[in-house]
């Protein structure tokens, strides 16, 4: 297969900035993720890697070979694009056949039997005579993944290939992806914004903002130690609850989170050590709806009221106003609560995250 490095990739258009100086190594077989909102420069950084787009500056290397300048239908890759841009006028059968057309020296024979043994893969050899406008969205899908893998790439990419489907339909076709990959062992590059995808397929996420590469890591190290506020708040549904204005009170071994004087957690020894440097004034507490639990009545923990409650069936999500926010917290559904219900909200000490207001980069 293939390896994938940037190197201080950038891609201008006119005075924007799409790509800033991204530098990243996809290893041979691994499936990638490049993450974020709209307009953060993931698929711009995919169209790089694709050859459709040149780069303003830096170096894309393809097994230690410098791709730079040479042309997409010479970089082995298969692309399936968000709208999976099949032909209309022809058959499932003459879409995937299509690429194999412009090889020189294949029979019609081997072409026959290539598309059979991937449109069996992929489960549509019931389909092959049918046309595009005759499919279903799932099945337009896998149509157009067949037609990816007709010329054997040592690349796949995928831009937001599962944003046109319908929710449960969307769950089935990611592990479709998943299963597919983990079988045929192909470097994978895959763009969405949909956190859950991400966190469901990758080996690695790559989270982007404003075309800057903010974290990569495994799926775990990116939720559980997120590099930045941005990075918290995009990954989680709901996402991380943030407080303002807290303090980092240190005191012979010990140290806790205070606002307005009320403690709100208490740090654990073990961390001590990662606050030899940190700063002790204007920080932003950040906790997960479910790294908390709410209690009656305590002297440690943020003081609130019942704001909101939202049941989801297989748990319940329970908006919590304290300090003039809201904080979304996740609970058994047999709980019961009460609008206006004055509560504490409890938090595992080894769960919380503290940021520095100014730089937004995580103190822990």
């Amino acid at each position: 297969m293939a390896t994938i490095k940037l190197e201080n990739l950038t891609k201008k258009f006119n005075k924007v900035i799409a790509v800033n100086n991204v530098s990243l190594t996809i290893k041979d077989g691994e499936f990638i993720i490049l993450l974020g909102p709209s307009g953060c420069g993931k698929t711009t950084t995919l169209l790089t890697i694709a050859g459709i787009y040149r780069p303003t500056g830096g170096a894309i290397y393809m097994n230690d070979t410098i791709m730079n300048d040479i042309p997409p239908r010479y970089r082995k890759i298969g692309m399936v694009f968000q709208n999976y841009a099949l032909y209309p006028h022809m058959t499932v059968f003459e879409n995937i056949a299509f690429p194999l057309r412009t090889v020189k020296d294949i029979s019609k024979t081997d072409i026959k039997t290539k598309v059979e043994e991937l449109a069996d893969k992929m489960r549509i050899a019931s389909l092959l005579e049918r046309k595009p406008s005759e499919l279903s969205g799932g099945q337009q899908q896998r149509v157009a993944i067949a037609r990816a893998l007709a010329k054997e790439p040592q690349i796949l990419l995928f831009d937001e290939p599962l944003s046109n489907l319908d929710a449960k339909l969307r769950i089935i076709m990611r592990g479709e992806l998943k299963r597919l990959q983990e079988t045929l062992g192909i470097t994978t590059v895959y763009v969405t914004h949909d956190q859950s995808e991400a966190m469901a397929l990758a080996d690695r996420v790559a989270v982007f903002n404003h075309g800057i590469l903010q974290q990569i890591g495994s799926p775990e190290d990116i939720y559980y130690s997120p590099r930045n506020i941005f990075v918290a708040g995009f990954l989680g549904s709901p996402s991380m609850n943030f407080l303002s204005g807290t303090r980092l009170i240190k005191n012979e071994g010990t140290a806790y989170i205070e606002k307005e004087g009320k403690k709100l957690v208490e740090v654990p020894s073990k961390n001590l050590d990662k606050f030899e440097n940190a700063p002790s004034e204007d920080l932003i507490l950040g906790f997960r709806p479910e790294d908390c639990k709410i209690v009656p009545n305590d002297e440690i923990g943020i003081p609130g009221k019942i704001y909101l409650l939202e049941h989801l069936g297989r748990e319940v999500v329970v908006n919590i106003e304290a300090f003039g926010n809201i904080f979304k917290v996740i609970a058994d559904p047999e709980s019961r609560f009460e609008k206006e219900q004055r509560v504490v909200l409890k938090l595992k000490p080894d769960r919380v995250h503290l940021f520095d207001s100014k730089t937004e980069a995580a103190v822990f």
